[in-house]
């Protein structure tokens, strides 16, 4: 009968113990948010988190070499529209979705080639990230870019470096020879970019 009693009792304290951790469950530790609840949401909040991750940022601006050239450091490979303005002589680099909060807005150089270059956002939510490069008179420039980086090589019209091939064409024509290595330019549209002072 001893024997029957102790088995009764371990059976009726395993039965409440199950029976507690049924109703209270087990190593909770309160509520959790679940996934799918809520697919609208969810979606919304894993294209923000995929923008944020594909947004490539600008590390570094550099003046390299003999002052004749200008590293622009990224995290990624980037897209970007170049353009050459005049009076005064500047070189415009836009790059779409590109962070550039790392960098100074002015980094003042004033060598013979550079007079300054300044970083600045514009476009709806600031979605297009500018570098502005002030060239010095008679300046002309090459841009090649490498997986993260964008290097504008800058020299002397005419100079030794200059391009003598170019001299030998049309005017129309030199122009397009001295800038056929970089990004075509910008297409005009209703919502021009905003005039870079």
């Amino acid at each position: 009968m001893h024997i029957l009693t102790n088995r009764l009792k371990r059976g009726l304290c395993g039965v409440i113990l199950g029976g507690s951790l049924i109703f209270a469950g087990c190593a909770t530790t309160g509520p959790r948010d679940v996934k799918g609840v809520n697919p609208e949401q969810d979606a919304k909040d894993a294209a923000g988190k995929t923008a944020q991750d594909d947004k490539t940022s600008i590390e570094y601006i550099n003046v390299v070499g003999a002052g004749d050239r200008v590293l622009i450091g990224t995290t990624g490979s980037i897209k970007y529209t170049v353009f050459k303005l005049s009076a005064p002589s500047r070189l415009i680099v836009d790059m779409p979705k590109v962070d550039i909060g790392k960098v100074p807005p002015s980094i003042k150089v004033d060598n013979d080639f550079v007079k300054e270059i300044a970083a600045s956002t514009y476009g709806a939510d600031n979605e297009i990230g500018r570098i502005v490069i002030t060239l010095k008179d008679g300046v002309d420039h090459e841009i090649k870019s490498g997986e993260n980086s964008i290097l504008v090589s800058l020299k002397k019209e005419g100079g030794a470096e200059g391009n003598d091939s170019a001299k030998a064409l049309p005017e129309n024509q030199a122009q397009k020879a001295s800038d056929a290595p970089a990004a075509p330019a910008a297409p005009a549209t209703a919502d021009a970019a905003p005039a870079v002072e």
